[in-house]
């Protein structure tokens, strides 16, 4: 449980509803901007293949952090 929280320190001690929709929203800006950073760059060939591999790890990195923000919310984590 201390690596999850290491990994994803804003995803614990969610208390209110306001809480929890500021911190999805705060995983949903990191996914979109790292977007935009990819379709900025994608012209550049060794950035692209760079990330081509890193993309899918950052989405799978906001995916987790919003599932874990909603099990702690939710209580099943503790």
């Amino acid at each position: 449980m201390k690596l999850l929280k290491k990994i994803w320190p804003f995803s614990f001690e969610t208390t209110s509803v306001s809480n929890l929709v500021l911190k999805i929203i705060v995983y949903i800006v990191v996914g979109i901007i790292f977007g935009i950073l990819m379709g900025l760059l994608h012209n550049v060939p060794v950035l692209n293949v760079l990330f081509f591999i890193v993309g899918p790890l950052i989405d799978l990195y906001v995916l987790v952090g919003i599932i874990l923000l909603l099990l702690s919310y939710f209580n099943v984590l503790k």
